[in-house]
């Protein structure tokens, strides 16, 4: 008796194998699960707790003071169930199915997941203007040069970011091609035989480099050349008094604005040590102005100026008076190119609950913790056969482990 093997099953296994092709983001993202991940059945909405680094203080003398041990953890949320749903013949599944290629491959299975990884590869890039705070670059100019490449790394390490030549690079199209232009002995192809990916640059400074088409473009807010903070900010605080904003003006800062504070440097969070360099804030909500130049701003991560605190990330108190700069020309707009450390970027592909239609399979490659569900069903009403696949996907970037590198 011939082995019956599901249809949506082959074209499962030929979406997957798609997938693992020209999508930096997502297969360079850390995909490691509980042991029981892969045993159940998820679906849009669940939410998983993602463990953060603890941070300690380092007593000096015979005396040991004990410390609380507080787990700090992050809701990753599930919150996208990617699809396509298309039309196709049985002549042409029948094709797929006899020869594993053909036209169904070329014009259905590729396109559609092509389309769901760029999605995909969408999202993550627009959460990283919202969620990652650490800058590099320099937002009128370029990516043209090792210089600007290897200040990416000197920030990781100010920030004791945890790498072994094993970081990652995310650069727009014409960034990558402007770094290649400028530096092509660098990117000759025989001197980068493990280039695996089409999208692939090679290794440069600590990063696998990746050219991604899906790089953010951000647009910076408005600005006000006399804001000043209007009142000492608590440590702890997220929210920040401001004051010389100018008279009722719409969208002074923007979600995704990056500003500073005059005079509060970064800490390196081992020891909390001055990093010489201007504390970056990224702003989380749209600011306008009030009549008499006020304004709140909410901004990650949290300014923590305690010094008896071991999640001080700041060298002092934001107090009242000090001037606030903002990143970029006002109303300008800037690439947010992606440098990562392998924990810098967790994403979750579960395995979904399987349908009962006609067919359907839920397909999984336990290398890569990636998994679709394919289902095929025909409507009798409309006389048409219907093909649709599945991703659940969500993701959570790490602040502590990534660097926003700005350029034209």
């Amino acid at each position: 008796m011939a082995n019956q093997i599901a249809v949506t099953q082959l074209v499962g296994n030929a979406m997957l194998a798609e997938l693992a092709n020209n999508n930096s983001l997502l297969l360079t993202g850390a995909r490691t699960y509980e042991s029981d991940f892969q045993m159940s059945e998820y679906k849009i909405g669940d939410t998983l707790q993602i463990r953060r680094q603890n941070q300690f203080t380092v007593n000096d003398g015979r005396v040991g003071v004990l410390q609380d041990v507080i787990d700090r953890t992050e809701p990753l949320v599930i919150a996208h169930q990617l699809n396509v749903t298309i039309e196709y013949s049985s002549r042409e599944l029948t094709l797929f199915v006899d020869t594993g290629q053909g036209p169904f491959n070329e014009r259905v299975i590729r396109p559609a997941i092509q389309n769901i990884s760029k999605q995909a590869e969408t999202l993550i890039s627009q959460g990283a203007v919202n969620q990652l705070n650490f800058t590099s670059g320099n937002p009128a100019a370029p990516v043209n040069s090792f210089a600007i490449v290897d200040l990416v790394y000197a920030k990781m390490q100010e920030q004791a970011i945890q790498i072994n030549n094993d970081a990652y690079m995310a650069l727009a199209p014409r960034q990558a091609s402007a770094l290649k232009a400028a530096n092509q002995n660098a990117f000759n192809p025989t001197l980068n035989e493990d280039i695996s990916f089409a999208s692939a640059l090679g290794h440069y400074s600590a990063f696998d480099m990746f050219s991604n088409q899906s790089i953010q473009f951000h647009t910076v807010g408005a600005g006000a050349g006399g804001a000043v903070v209007a009142s000492t900010v608590v440590s702890g605080s997220s929210s920040v008094n401001l004051s010389g904003l100018g008279v009722s003006v719409t969208g002074v800062y923007l979600p995704g604005d990056v500003i500073r504070f005059t005079g509060i440097n970064s800490v390196n969070p081992t020891d909390r040590t001055d990093t010489g360099q201007l504390m970056d804030f990224v702003v989380l909500n749209q600011v306008d102005s009030t009549a008499g130049g006020l304004g709140t701003v909410n901004v990650y991560p949290p300014i923590v100026s305690d010094p008896a605190s071991p999640y001080r990330n700041v060298t002092g108190p934001v107090t009242a008076g000090t001037t606030v700069t903002l990143e970029g020309a006002p109303g300008s707009r800037y690439h947010v190119n992606l440098a990562y450390a392998p924990r810098g970027l967790d994403i979750v592909i579960p395995p979904m609950e399987v349908l009962n239609n006609v067919d359907t399979s839920v397909v999984t490659d336990k290398d890569l913790n990636i998994s679709l569900r394919v289902g095929r069903q025909g409507s009798i009403q409309n006389d048409v056969n219907m093909l649709r696949v599945d991703m659940l996907f969500g993701f959570k970037w790490h602040p502590d482990y990534c660097v926003r590198l700005h350029s034209l």
